[in-house]
C-alpha cells in the first residue's frame, strides 16, 4: 500500500517499486538499438537514435535504482541550483502540452 505524507505543504505519494517502469525504458531502449540502421537518414539519424537509447538506458538505471521520494528530492535540488533553466523547462513542456491538446480538439 503507497503512503503518503506531508513535504512543504504539498501531499506527495511514496510508491515503493519503480522496477517495471525502469524495464518499460530498457524494453524501448533495446528497441530503438536494435532498429536504429534502418532508420531513414543515413548514419547521421543512426548515431542520434543510439543517443537517445543510451539515454534512456541511463534513465531506466536512475529510476529503477531510487523509490518515487528520492527521485522528488532530487528534481527538488536541480530546481533550486537552476531556477531560470527550470522556469524555460516547465514553460516549454507546458507549450508542447497545449499544442498537443489543442490539435486534437
Amino acid at each position: 500500500m503507497a503512503e503518503t505524507y506531508s513535504d512543504s505543504g504539498t501531499m506527495v505519494q511514496e510508491q515503493g517499486d519503480l522496477a517495471p517502469a525502469a524495464d518499460k525504458l530498457r524494453d524501448a531502449a533495446s528497441f530503438i538499438h536494435e532498429n536504429a540502421e534502418r532508420l531513414p537518414g543515413g548514419e547521421r539519424v543512426s548515431e542520434l537514435a543510439h543517443g537517445a537509447a543510451s539515454r534512456m538506458e541511463a534513465a531506466a538505471d536512475y529510476v529503477g535504482d531510487r523509490k518515487f521520494a528520492d527521485m522528488w528530492d532530487d528534481l527538488e535540488s536541480c530546481i533550486r541550483a537552476h531556477p531560470a533553466k527550470s522556469l524555460l523547462g516547465a514553460v516549454a513542456v507546458g507549450f508542447l502540452v497545449g499544442r498537443a491538446f489543442r490539435s486534437r480538439g
